[in-house]
């Protein structure tokens, strides 16, 4: 399938070409590449209104809390926290909706310097309702918001970005591309802090604004919606990346997941086999194999990232295969998997095959991860792939603290 190739093979850098042998059952039919979005993301439009009174909303929240106390001795403080700070929440934004520019500082003021939202209301919340309350968070207050939980290391300040994109587009783009880990120290100790990896940042941030500005359709729409979003993702995947390679591999991963959903994964084959940049391309086959590409034959994603030609895919692909087996995704048993490892020759393969099952292992046995990491041969990768490892411990423990 040539899926909007000749749209995105302008904007990846032509370094190698790069051919990938992938399981192919046939030709695939080519789809028209659809025309260009007629309706471009604009700034929400707003209207000046009155301020709702928002110390009035607080007290009657608390004053029910207390009438609830007194008549139900089981409720849970925690909970009635929680649902206390979503009418306040709610309320900035529907004044935020409505125009009242003055709704962003009075929500950043509701957040004690230093001391990350989620440490009281969400920290017990689960992902789908921690992800609504930071995109109203992001939708209220906008970047300084952001800034103000990248600031105090809140490890979900990505999720924020969302709501940013929503209710101020061009802004949160903006961001996004003046965007840089590598170089920027202050992003360096963000994620030092919030016990995270720079790449699941990045994918996490990526996906908040594919989803905010261009959400994908329904598995079960028609063939023409699925090709008019592929397509419109394209141009804003296109207006966002530019020199850095981060980036670009995050914003395929995060397109690639969302294409996984609309199409056959032999149609993305194909797709796969004609990226000519080898870090881009890497990106996509990684998605791929992490989504459950292989789910009904589990262990062949290993023989076909064995079989990749190109260096860097191949690589990536082998700890992709490696990562899912590790964590114990669709049934597979790890103790082969160790058979598989230890039958390896010493090397850079083995080294990206260890980096993935220790990635996939350490949510259920972190000791154990950690063991294997360091038996990696190379004593830079294995440096990275320890660091990696403790801050993902470390932030699986914050997130399990009362």
């Amino acid at each position: 399938m040539k899926l909007i190739l000749t749209r995105i093979l302008p904007l990846i850098a032509v370094l190698v070409v790069v051919k990938v042998t992938v399981f192919k059952t046939g030709p695939v039919p080519e789809r028209p590449i659809g025309e260009q979005a007629s309706n471009p993301v604009k700034p929400v439009k707003t209207r000046e209104v009155s301020s709702a009174n928002v110390a009035a909303i607080a007290t009657r929240a608390v004053s029910r809390a207390k009438r609830t106390s007194d008549t139900e001795s089981k409720t849970d403080p925690a909970a009635e926290m929680q649902k206390q700070r979503h009418e306040l929440w709610s309320e900035f934004l529907k004044r935020h909706a409505n125009g009242d520019v003055s709704v962003s500082s009075e929500l950043l003021a509701t957040i004690p310097p230093n001391v990350p939202p989620n440490l009281e209301a969400l920290r017990n919340a689960q992902s789908a309702e921690r992800r609504r309350i930071y995109n109203t968070l992001g939708k209220v207050g906008g970047g300084s918001l952001v800034q103000k939980l990248l600031a105090s290391s809140d490890r979900h300040a990505a999720l924020a970005v969302g709501g940013w994109a929503q209710s101020d587009p061009q802004g949160a783009m903006d961001w996004l591309r003046q965007l840089n880990l590598k170089d920027d120290s202050q992003m360096q100790d963000y994620l030092k802090k919030s016990n995270q990896i720079a790449e699941s940042f990045l994918d996490e941030v990526s996906g908040e604004v594919l989803d905010s500005l261009l959400p994908a359709p329904e598995n079960g729409e028609d063939a023409a919606a699925h090709e008019k979003y592929a397509n419109e993702a394209l141009q804003l995947v296109e207006s966002l990346t530019g020199d850095d390679p981060q980036k670009n591999q995050a914003m395929m991963r995060e397109m690639t997941e969302r294409l996984l959903g609309l199409y056959n994964p032999t149609e993305l084959m194909d797709w796969v086999n004609e990226i000519n940049d080898p870090g881009v391309q890497a990106a996509a086959v990684q998605r791929m194999i992490e989504q459950g590409m292989f789910k009904d034959a589990p262990t062949d994603a290993i023989d076909w990232a064995f079989a990749i030609e190109e260096q860097q895919p191949r690589e990536t692909a082998i700890s992709a295969a490696f990562g899912r087996l590790g964590g114990g995704d669709d049934g597979t048993d790890r103790a082969s998997i160790v058979d598989v490892l230890n039958g390896m020759s010493v090397g850079r393969e083995k080294d990206f095959a260890i980096n993935g099952f220790v990635h996939g292992l350490v949510w259920s046995d972190p000791e154990r991860a950690l063991e294997w990491a360091s038996s990696i041969s190379d004593k830079g990768f294995r440096g990275v792939v320890v660091e990696n490892l403790n801050r993902q411990i470390a932030g699986m423990a914050s997130e399990k603290q009362p």
